[in-house]
């Protein structure tokens, strides 16, 4: 029984490592997205970001991770704003 505790222990650091690795890429595609990119912003690049969010929505269901939470939040504020930017033009 330890044993399966331990297996369970490394399944769930190895799971972490993986979640935190894909929303370092999904921070680096919001940060292009709406830092680098922000002039250029467009109607596909608000589908790419929405796609974007449901990964990280994924990411923050299966870890229940603070970080995905609060990445969520931001991009969720952002993409309303660019909204009414694109919208309002």
């Amino acid at each position: 029984m330890e044993y399966c505790k331990d297996m369970n222990l490394d399944f769930q650091d190895l799971l972490d490592d993986y979640l935190f690795d894909e929303l370092e890429w999904l921070t680096n595609e919001f940060n292009y997205l709406f830092k680098e990119k922000e002039s250029d912003f467009n109607i596909s690049d608000l589908e790419i970001a929405n796609y974007l969010l449901k990964k990280i929505a994924e990411i923050n269901f299966i870890s229940n991770n603070d970080r995905a939470a609060e990445l969520i939040s931001w991009t969720i504020e952002k993409i309303q704003l660019e909204y009414r930017e694109l919208f309002s033009r």
